[in-house]
C-alpha cells in the first residue's frame, strides 16, 4: 500500500508478486486494479530479471527527491523492492500526504482499491461465524490480541489485572453500539495459543474464539511446495487470512498495537466508510486507563483511612 503511494507519485505501475508461504492470491485477489504479472511475459517483461536501478537510487529518489535520482527512478523499466514500510508515513519528497487523522480511513481507501479477500477466506469465516454466533451476519465485538506467543516458546506473563481491564474496555464497546457481551460473546483472535485453548474449553466467560491455531506468515511450519504437505501448509496459512477477515467483520474492535490490527480495520472499513472506523479501541491504552484509574482509588481509600486515623490520634490526645 506504501507501494502504491509511490507508485502513484512516480507514474509507475505498481505490480505485486508474492510466492512464499504461497501465491497471494490464495489469499487476497486484485480489486479495482490488476496488479498481478499475468501475461507481462508475453509482452518480454521478466519480473524476475536483475534490478537495474539500485536501492541507494531508489531511497535518493523517494526520500530526498534528488533530481537525477527521480529521472533515473522514471526512466527504469522496471525496479523490484521487498519491504514492509508504513503505508502512512511521511517522509518522502513529493508523495502527497497521508493526513494523520484520517489515516485509518485513508488505509481502508487503498486497500480496498488494491484487494480483495478470496472466496476460499470468506466462506471459512462464515462457517466460524456461524458455529460462534448462529449467523454470518452477526454484530459483535472482536478483541485482537499480540501476545508474541504463536509458537509457544517464550510464553509472557500475564496480569489478571490488565486481562479483566482488557474485557472490560471490550464491554464498553459494545455498550456504546448496543452490543451486550454477556449474550453476544466478544470475538478473541490472538497468536496466544495457549489463551486460545481455554476460552476454547469454555474457561473464560463472554469470550469465544474460532478453532484456529495461530502462526507467524513468515515461519511456515511445513516447506511449501514439497508435497504432499502443501495443502496442509496452505490451510494452515489461509487461517491467518481467515482471523484477519473475522476480526474486519466486527462491529467493534480492541486493538492491539500490531499491523495485523491494522490490517482488520482497514479490510473492515469498506473504503473508508466501514462503521467498524468509528468503534475502535487501542487494548494497552484502555487497559492502562482502566488499571492507573483503579490503582488511584485505591490511594485515595488510603488516604481517607490514614487521615481518619491521624484525626482519631489528635482527638485521644486533646481529650
Amino acid at each position: 500500500m506504501w507501494l502504491l503511494r509511490v507508485a502513484m507519485a512516480h507514474r509507475k505501475i505498481l505490480i505485486v508478486d508474492w510466492t512464499s508461504p504461497a501465491p497471494i492470491t490464495n489469499f487476497l485477489l486484485p480489486n479495482y486494479i490488476d496488479w498481478t504479472a499475468n501475461g507481462l511475459d508475453k509482452v518480454g517483461v521478466d519480473i524476475h530479471r536483475a534490478n537495474d536501478l539500485d536501492d541507494a537510487t531508489f531511497d535518493a529518489a523517494v526520500y530526498e527527491g534528488r533530481p537525477d535520482a527521480v529521472e533515473r527512478l522514471r526512466n527504469t523499466k522496471l525496479f523490484t523492492i521487498m519491504t514492509n514500510q508504513h503505508f502512512y508515513i511521511n517522509t518522502m519528497k513529493d508523495v502527497p500526504p497521508v493526513n494523520y487523522t484520517t489515516k485509518l480511513e485513508a488505509g481502508s481507501c487503498h486497500y480496498h482499491f488494491l484487494f480483495k479477500l478470496n472466496q476460499t477466506i470468506v466462506t471459512r469465516g462464515e462457517q466460524h461465524l456461524m458455529k460462534l454466533y448462529g449467523s454470518t451476519t452477526p454484530p459483535y465485538v472482536a478483541w485482537h490480541w499480540r501476545h508474541f506467543d504463536a509458537d509457544g516458546r517464550e510464553e509472557q506473563p500475564v496480569l489478571l489485572s490488565h486481562l479483566g481491564a482488557a474485557l472490560q474496555c471490550a464491554e464498553s464497546l459494545g455498550d456504546g453500539v448496543g452490543i451486550d457481551v454477556r449474550k453476544q460473546p466478544v470475538m478473541l483472535v490472538t497468536d496466544f495459543n495457549v489463551m486460545r485453548h481455554l476460552v476454547l474449553r469454555g474457561r473464560l466467560a463472554q469470550v469465544v474464539t474460532p478453532n484456529i491455531t495461530a502462526r507467524h506468515l513468515d515461519k511456515p511450519v511445513v516447506p511449501v511446495g514439497v508435497d504432499p504437505k502443501v495443502a496442509a501448509a496452505l490451510d494452515t496459512f489461509t487461517d491467518i487470512f481467515v482471523d484477519l477477515y473475522l476480526l474486519s467483520r466486527a462491529r467493534c474492535l480492541l486493538t492491539s498495537r500490531s499491523g495485523f490490527s491494522k490490517m482488520a480495520l482497514w479490510m473492515g472499513g469498506g473504503g473508508g466508510k466501514g462503521p467498524i472506523l468509528t468503534c475502535h479501541r487501542d487494548m494497552i491504552k484502555c487497559e492502562e486507563e482502566i488499571v492507573w484509574r483503579r490503582q488511584q482509588r485505591r490511594q485515595l481509600r488510603r488516604g481517607r483511612v490514614a487521615r481518619r486515623a491521624l484525626l482519631q490520634l489528635q482527638l485521644q490526645g486533646a481529650a
